[in-house]
């Protein structure tokens, strides 16, 4: 850096269109990597001697301070920005990058020739969405450089539609502890994209670390490196290949003809007042230096002693320099002319100085940009009017490229992209394949070049491996992931019965908006689906159609059995009126249960459960009618009783007549309340629509009282004497019924399918009816079609013929 300024001040003076009659000087400070000694370097230089005088300018008129270069570093030129802005004096800085020094309220007289770290990361973020992955790492240091830097990145991430998933911080100062932490939470994140906003040094070690517990990685990096340091920090070979393939921004790497020739020249024997130019000889050529005793070698600040305690104090055993040796043609890290990036940076801000000396130079009285049109004095111009050209300065280096400040004092934000890809010793381990610049349009601002095609192969084999979607397709929703940033997001299928067909990256599923739309079974669309039925071509709608059919035959022929014997002693006795309504109501509801097979419309839905009710309810009530009418009549043995008052030829058909006048108001209500006899509330969206099953609570309410109020009486009737014989088979019957319902009900109100509560109810219709047809009706059938003797009055009152008598026994 000191010979590039040196170097360009000197092509300056020698360069009779700029500058012409005038000689530009300079001086040199070196700060010590201090606040204090660059503080005290810029006050001496103000003042212009070694004795500071605040607030005074010692210095005589043909040394005239024009502009103050530097700092390399952002934490030492903010303190001297903040004081040289009280004096309004120039500072140009070739090396510190902190965003914060773009504020000119703050650091009003501060320019740069390198671009803030903003430009940086919004750099590092546009090459992160060009490798098209959604979810990366973000690691900066425990500074204000890296703390700064790391706000600018993920506010630029953010605008790029990118998922900082995991974030560290890596310590600036040699703490293990911290390190293997930040190594533990990057290993168990796993990011295959990594950024990092660190120093050199702390990266190095870093990557090693990193590489061990968990290699394989893109990284992309702030800055560049030195190759040699990554030999002294880090292991072979594993040093080498734990960054192999990183990405790291550097500053434009310009160039600067004639530099190259320039620093091979340098010899010691030139009297050059550099300090550093005798040990770095001694050093580079392993030989003492003896020729010039004048030499700074000596002196009270000269870095010999660094010399000597690098070559374990045996400089003085050491040859003595002939003079002859020579810096041009020997390969040495100082005569590398390939990275020249911050030293670029240096010779750009000595040129703005000239340029802007130069404009001001040129000024015509009356054309002035201050005052009344005047012009500044050059022999004794202000700090502030240099300042004001200096911040309009444009003008083309000798490397051809435009240099100019923008409103801020900053530099167009360009950068070299370099990739390391260390080779044999020798080899150039950074290579440049890509440029970043920040005027550009959006599409143009990285332009890749042909060296950096394997960087694409790259983007293709982060893409199939990211660790987080970039969008949740249709039919997804996104989910948080446990552990991870909100923005890393998993992609969950939507639940059964929902779906997001509107837009991808929903957040939540919804439910198709009308029942005649179902799912798909993606679950990305709504689309009409069949409503779900027993068929009757299916096996088990073959069978419950056949045994309906069946038994409804077999009804019917029981009822034409009881019709035409109705004049028979049985029949008569056994309520024939209230017979022939159970028969009949039995004949119906067994028909009812085929309207549960079959496709069925909205209204089929609600005409079977209402068919079903009014049969079963009339069926019921006539069984509890003839109970209650036997019952009675065994028990009314008092005359003019409360049970002989109510005992009477209208009271079985009042008790029938009852329970059905309630039932049809239930059914009314029901059907002018429901406003959809589709089956979705008992499995929302779980299915295809199908009929709903199972009947509300009202239903139930009369048919399970009388189904109860039934069984509750049969089992009275089992203590009347022996020769009402139905009894038993009474009661059988109405347990099997409330067993089957109180069966069924549970089933049909859970059961989900293929219309399986359509299945349990009918089933349940077919065994209930041929419980009470089997055990009430096929006794009396036997008896009339095969005993016909003993269809009489003698049997019927328990007096059979005495050689037929049978003890205990009832209807054999």
């Amino acid at each position: 850096m000191v010979q590039s300024f040196v170097f360009t001040i000197e092509e300056i003076n020698k360069n009779p269109k700029l500058l012409p009659n005038f000689t530009l000087g300079f001086s040199i400070w070196d700060s010590g990597s201090s606040e204090l000694g660059a503080l005290w370097g810029t006050m001496a230089l103000v003042t212009g001697q070694g004795c500071l005088i605040p607030n005074y300018a010692c210095a005589p008129p043909e040394s005239h301070l024009a502009a103050i270069l530097g700092e390399d570093r952002s934490a030492l030129s903010i303190p001297m920005a903040m004081w040289l802005g009280l004096y309004r004096t120039p500072q140009v800085s070739y090396g510190s990058t902190a965003s914060v020094l773009s504020n000119k309220r703050r650091f009003p007289s501060f320019l740069r020739t390198l671009p803030p770290d903003e430009a940086r990361a919004r750099g590092m973020a546009r090459l992160a969405a060009h490798l098209d992955v959604y979810a990366v790492g973000l690691v900066a240091q425990d500074d204000d450089y890296g703390q700064h830097g790391k706000q600018a990145l993920q506010s630029e991430l953010e605008a790029a539609g990118l998922c900082v998933h995991v974030t560290a911080e890596l310590p600036s100062s040699p703490n293990g502890k911290k390190l293997w932490e930040v190594v533990h939470l990057l290993a168990v994140a796993k990011p295959l994209v990594l950024l990092v906003f660190s120093r050199a040094q702390e990266l190095l070690l870093l990557a090693a670390e990193l590489h061990e517990a968990h290699p394989g990685r893109l990284w992309i990096c702030s800055e560049v490196w030195d190759p040699a340091a990554v030999a002294a920090l880090l292991p072979q070979p594993a040093g080498r290949q734990a960054l192999r393939g990183a990405l790291a921004f550097s500053g434009h790497r310009g160039r600067i003809p004639g530099f190259a020739d320039f620093l091979g020249r340098l010899h010691p024997s030139q009297g050059s007042e550099d300090p550093f130019l005798v040990p770095f000889w001694e050093e580079t050529f392993r030989c003492r230096w003896i020729h010039n005793s004048s030499s700074p070698r000596g002196r009270g600040r000269a870095p010999g002693g660094l010399l000597r305690g690098q070559r374990g104090g045996h400089a003085s055993e050491a040859e003595s320099c002939t003079g002859q040796e020579r810096l041009a043609g020997r390969a040495l890290p100082f005569l590398d002319m390939s990275d020249l990036s911050v030293t670029y940076a240096v010779a750009n801000a000595v040129s703005c100085v000239a340029h802007a000396l130069h404009d001001m130079a040129l000024c015509e009285a009356g054309d002035g940009p201050f005052g009344d049109g005047r012009c500044a004095d050059m022999p004794k111009f202000q700090p502030w009017q240099l300042l004001h050209y200096l911040r309009r300065v444009r003008f083309r280096n000798s490397h051809g490229e435009e240099v100019a400040f923008d409103v801020h004092g900053d530099p167009p934000a360009l950068y070299d992209i370099m990739r390391w890809q260390p080779g044999p010793w020798g080899s150039a381990p950074f290579q440049e394949i890509a440029t970043f610049h920040g005027t550009a349009s959006q599409e143009l601002q990285l332009r890749v070049n042909a060296s950096g095609l394997t960087l694409e192969w790259k983007a293709e084999q982060l893409q199939n491996s990211s660790t987080c979607p970039e969008t949740c397709p249709r039919g997804t929703w996104r989910t948080s992931k446990s552990g991870q940033a909100s923005c890393c997001f998993a992609c969950a299928q939507c639940p059964e019965g929902q779906v997001s067909e509107h837009k991808a990256d929903a957040t939540t599923c919804e439910r198709c908006p009308d029942d005649s739309l179902w799912p798909s079974p993606s679950r990305d669309r709504c689309e009409l689906q069949p409503d779900v039925f027993l068929q009757f071509g299916d096996p088990l709608g073959a069978v419950l159609a056949s045994l309906g059919v069946w038994l409804s035959l077999v009804t019917g022929v029981v009822l034409l059995v009881f019709v035409r014997h109705r004049h028979t002693p049985l029949v008569r006795a056994s309520s024939p009126g209230l017979s022939a309504l159970l028969l009949t109501s039995l004949f119906l509801c067994s028909l009812s249960s085929l309207l549960f097979l079959g496709r069925r419309s909205r209204f089929d839905c609600q005409l079977r459960q209402v068919a079903f009710s009014f049969t079963f309810t009339v069926a019921v009530s006539c069984v509890l009618a003839r109970t209650a009418v036997v019952l009675m009549a065994f028990r009314a043995v008092q005359p003019a009783s409360f049970l002989q008052m109510c005992l009477g030829p209208g009271l079985p058909w009042a008790m029938v007549a009852g329970p059905f006048v309630v039932q049809a108001c239930i059914c009314i209500v029901w059907l002018w309340a429901a406003h959809d006899d589709r089956n979705t509330s008992l499995a929302p969206n779980t299915a295809p629509p199908e009929c709903r099953e199972a009947l509300s609570p009202g239903f139930w309410v009369i048919m399970g009282l009388l189904a109860l109020a039934g069984f509750v009486l049969a089992l009275l009737t089992r203590q009347l004497p022996g020769g009402f014989c139905e009894a038993h088979l009474l009661t059988l019957s109405m347990a099997i019924c409330v067993s089957v319902w109180l069966a069924s009900l549970p089933a049909q109100i859970h059961s989900r399918g293929r219309a399986v509560a359509a299945a349990v109810q009918a089933f349940s219709i077919l065994t209930s009816n041929a419980a009470l047809l089997g055990f009430i009706f096929l006794p009396r059938c036997f008896i009339i079609l095969l005993r016909p003797h003993r269809n009489n009055r003698a049997w019927l009152m328990g007096r059979p013929p005495a050689r037929l008598q049978s003890r205990g026994r009832c209807l054999e």
